[in-house]
């Protein structure tokens, strides 16, 4: 707690211009509603269109994983691979019963997408109409989240865009990294978003 409120003052002092962040923000992921799964999905694509992938994590009320997804997509654009992320998720979700899923997803693009119910881009028709399929027979909420508190689906994000393909449920399994950004989340530890 004291190093929270340390690290708060060092962003929020000014520095030697004066200048000063416009808005600092607590980020953190929580924890999923009692009997629901949480589905975090991200993607990445180096450059636009360029070699992307698909990844996210899922995890239960305490915060422990589920399963995790990193999927190579090959080339292709930023929407492609957010919204095939998301399908890859809702398949698994899908696939191992799970059927109250919270989704977070750092695209609000993608969101928007599934609170209006529509997808306004014609090359997407084909996965957007397996999602609607998926969703109409599950109980989900869907919500933004910033990247900062999306940190492992995130950090999978950059390893299916080097393409790496694989599914993990055991936690021993994952490098290192990912398991420390993990037990960071279940724990509830924030991180500081400034934007200046």
């Amino acid at each position: 707690m004291v190093n929270d409120f340390l690290m708060l003052m060092l962003i929020i002092w000014p520095d030697m211009n004066g200048v000063r962040p416009k808005r600092v923000r607590v980020v953190k992921w929580h924890r999923p509603l009692q009997g629901w799964v949480k589905l975090n999905t991200d993607s990445s694509s180096f450059r636009n269109p360029g070699t992307s992938g698909a990844r996210g994590v899922i995890r239960d009320e305490d915060g422990r994983l589920l399963l995790a997804y990193s999927v190579p997509l090959g080339l292709d654009t930023n929407n492609f691979t957010e919204l095939n992320s998301l399908v890859e998720g809702i398949r698994r979700c899908y696939a191992l019963g799970f059927y109250r899923v919270q989704i977070e997803n750092d695209s609000q693009l993608v969101v928007n997408w599934i609170v209006k119910n529509k997808s306004p881009i014609w090359y997407l028709e084909d996965f957007w109409v397996e999602l609607q399929e998926h969703l109409n027979s599950l109980e989900y909420t869907v919500n933004h989240i910033f990247r900062e508190g999306n940190i492992v689906a995130d950090f999978l994000a950059k390893c299916g865009a080097e393409g790496l393909n694989s599914d993990w449920s055991d936690i021993h399994m994952l490098p290192s990294l990912l398991r420390s950004l993990l037990r960071k989340d279940k724990l509830g530890s924030p991180l500081w978003l400034v934007r200046m």
